[in-house]
């Protein structure tokens, strides 16, 4: 993983979490589903769904491993749980949960992890896939993190070559910045600069 994935890892809970209970189950709380999913649990995310615990609730970890609150969805998106995102999205959770102006959306989290599938799977839903972060993109946020085809199917979506980010780089500038020579071509071919 490199520093720049490493930086926006959003929370990390672990299956030994408080949240996780005997037997593989867990607590039937948003906390409890945010550990399913970081489990890679489908069976333990469809049972606690199943038995009622929102998609929607923003989950509020609080152990040791955790870095902040959570939506399922960016869960899901940062651990490029592709049959999870499925399963949540297929239970009415929302593609682009309630985030304060200048949060990362679950496109952000799975762009820069690479996730591809996830992006398609995010995009199709409906996810903003070319929101800001304060100027971060997830366009800029793969091009940092040289994630080719992360890159391929923002660009294929339709994401602006021309945004901005905090540090004043273009999604182009953002691949040259961390050496990423294949995604800066790729992005100058198509019009990027």
């Amino acid at each position: 993983m490199n520093l720049t994935a490493l930086a926006l890892l959003p929370f990390t809970l672990i299956a030994s979490s408080p949240f996780a209970v005997a037997a593989g189950k867990y607590q039937k709380t948003p906390e409890g589903l945010v550990a399913a999913i970081h489990a890679d649990d489908l069976a333990g995310v469809r049972e606690l769904v199943l038995s009622g615990v929102s998609p929607n609730r923003l989950a509020h970890p609080k152990t040791e491993n955790s870095y902040g609150d959570a939506y399922p969805i960016e869960s899901a998106s940062a651990g490029c749980r592709t049959e999870i995102l499925k399963f949540l999205l297929g239970q009415g959770a929302k593609p682009n949960p309630p985030r304060k102006k200048g949060d990362l959306t679950p496109v952000h989290y799975a762009a820069a992890y690479d996730c591809s599938e996830g992006i398609k799977i995010l995009i199709a839903a409906g996810s903003k896939f070319d929101a800001s972060t304060d100027g971060d993109t997830p366009l800029i946020k793969a091009s940092y993190a040289g994630n080719m085809k992360s890159v391929r199917i923002l660009v294929e979506a339709g994401a602006s070559l021309r945004s901005v980010s905090k540090d004043g780089d273009t999604p182009y500038g953002a691949a040259n910045v961390f050496g990423n020579r294949e995604v800066a071509r790729y992005l100058r071919s198509v019009g990027g600069k």
